[in-house]
């Protein structure tokens, strides 16, 4: 299994644009880290497993905006910001993520622009909603 969906991870600063996300910060190899448990998040549901259609790369906005918006991403594009921040290749977890990036690039990828958190949730449910429609025709 790679990952943890027990666990969120993040910098500190995440508090910044998430004010929800407050916690006790750890030292986690040698950077200061964010540690928050899934079940202490409300409406977050977790899965060993799941299936991916869609990978959403984030870009929240300074600017309020009120009017989200999604940008097709190509792959080879996702694939350069999926191994941006690759892990030594000498640990033992490398070649499991490198697997299932591989696996994540198959999906649509797209950019979310957006400044308010709930127009960009109703953004993403209409895409989830359209997806699942068109495959069911």
């Amino acid at each position: 299994m790679l990952g943890n969906p027990e666990t969120f991870r993040f910098r500190p600063t995440v508090s910044n644009l998430f004010p929800e996300l407050q916690g006790q910060i750890k030292l986690r190899n040698y950077k200061p880290t964010l540690e928050i448990r899934t079940e202490c998040l409300e409406n977050i549901h977790t899965a060993k497993e799941a299936v991916v259609n869609h990978l959403i790369f984030l870009k929240r906005s300074e600017a309020a905006t009120d009017v989200p918006r999604l940008t097709a991403v190509s792959r080879e594009i996702a694939l350069k910001r999926l191994l941006q921040q690759i892990w030594p290749s000498e640990l033992a977890i490398h070649e499991e993520r490198l697997q299932a990036i591989e696996r994540l690039i198959e999906a649509e990828s797209h950019e979310l622009i957006y400044g308010r958190l709930d127009p960009a949730i109703d953004l993403l449910e209409h895409l989830v909603r359209q997806s699942n429609s068109s495959m069911g025709s």
